[in-house]
């Protein structure tokens, strides 16, 4: 059973921002950035229970993208038993305040 989700605005930022860094670094990176994090996203939907928690009232889930983009981008979601709420598309070098205070 797929789930719904919403998605931060700041982790939508975070995405455009990828994508548009990536493309400039390496023309076609940034569509398959792009397609990486559908690809998560769609995994998580499936089964948002499968990944690990990250925080220590254990709310809040990480995945790593898949290949070129696993060492260096993550999706942080949190999960209620019905609903997916997107935190972050986060670029695992920079500091994790920026999606530990997400709401």
């Amino acid at each position: 059973m797929k789930h719904l989700f919403t998605i931060h605005p700041e982790a939508r930022r975070e995405v455009l921002e990828g994508i548009a860094y990536l493309e400039e670094q390496r023309p076609g990176y940034g569509n398959l950035f792009n397609e990486k994090v559908d690809e998560a996203i769609s995994r998580i939907l499936e089964n948002p229970t499968r990944y690990p928690k990250v925080n220590m009232d254990g709310t809040r889930h990480r995945i790593l993208l898949d290949k070129p983009f696993h060492k260096t981008w993550s999706i942080f979601y949190d999960f209620d038993g019905e609903m997916v709420y997107i935190i972050s598309v986060f670029n695992n070098r920079r500091s994790t305040q920026v999606w530990e205070e997400r709401e």
